[in-house]
Formats: structure tokens, sequence, C-alpha cells
């Protein structure tokens, strides 16, 4: 599906240090689920819009980045794809670092657990887990 490809291609700039071309493939993925009316594989691209931005810009991007998981909990809700649920928490948990809000942060982070848990994502609930130091690592 080119707007999982272009989400995908968006990170793979973004870890070889093009930021702006990261931000051009990630708009270009929600333009295209817009376009389409993909709307379950639209919060996929805002996902990565807002990842993109969190690791780019900061917190010079938050206005940007709030929108972007605000209109992805809006999809959530709407198309019932719970298996991306857990995804924002965990998004709106890294902005929360981001801000110093570490209650905010704590709060979101037990969510996306409660989530994966529900759904039997037991390996990335696990890793959530051992993020909020629920249990010691080896």
């Amino acid at each position: 599906m080119m707007p999982a490809l272009l989400s995908r291609l968006a990170e793979s700039c973004l870890g070889d240090g093009d930021a702006d071309l990261a931000r051009v493939h990630a708009d270009e993925a929600v333009a295209l689920t817009q376009r389409w009316d993909m709307r379950a594989w639209e919060i996929d691209a805002q996902l990565t819009v807002a990842r993109v931005r969190r690791r780019a810009e900061n917190l010079r991007a938050r206005p940007a980045i709030e929108f972007a998981l605000d209109r992805a909990r809006t999809l959530v809700a709407e198309t019932g794809a719970r298996g991306l649920e857990p995804h924002v928490h965990l998004e709106l948990a890294a902005l929360a670092g981001l801000t110093g809000d570490e209650a905010t942060r704590q709060t979101e982070l037990r969510e996306g657990l409660r989530i994966f848990t529900e759904i039997g994502a037991t390996m990335r609930a696990g890793e959530v887990a051992k993020e909020l130091g629920l249990f010691a690592t080896s």
C-alpha cells in the first residue's frame, strides 16, 4: 500500500538524517490516505507525521504533533482500529517526555501498556513495561 510505504520511507529518511525529506514523505502519506478516504491507513500516516516531527523538530513542532495525534485518536474511535490505539498513547507519552511532564508520560505509557495487554500484543506490552520500570531487565 502506497501510504504505508511512504510512511516507512519517511522514517528511513529521518534515520538517514534527512528530516526535510522525511517530512515530505510523511505529509504525502497523510495526503494520499485522505484523498483515497483510507481512514484506517491514515492513523499510521498521522503517527508517522508525529514521530518524524517530534524527532526532527522537538517541541518546535508541538502544535503539528498534537494535531496529528488528535486526528489519529479520532480515527481510531471512528474506525475501531484498536490495534493502533496504543501507539497513539506511546506518541503522546513521548511528547509529554519532551515537555518534561513526567506524570502525563507515565499515564500515557500505562494506557498503552493496558491496551497492548488487552489485545494480546505481549511482546510490545513487555517493552512498554520495561520502559515503565515494572520489571528489571537483565
